[in-house]
């Protein structure tokens, strides 16, 4: 059970994250400047001109998700 519910999860999230551009800017004075961007697949993966398939952003102050059907 540990690894259908520990390991095999965290497999993939890691399967994800190396195969994504992502870009994190923080800031240690304010909370507001922080931010995360995810885009999957990498840039390099992707056809030429091709949208990612999942844009994520998280801010602060606003969060937005698009998912390419």
């Amino acid at each position: 059970m540990f690894k259908l519910f520990v390991l095999y999860p965290f497999i993939l999230l890691v399967c994800f994250w190396l195969a994504s551009d992502v870009e994190l800017k923080t800031s240690l004075i304010e909370f507001e400047e922080s931010s995360l961007f995810i885009h999957f697949p990498k840039e390099s993966l992707r056809s030429e001109g091709a949208e990612p398939w999942i844009d994520f952003y998280w801010d602060a102050d606003h969060e937005s998700i698009d998912i390419a059907a």
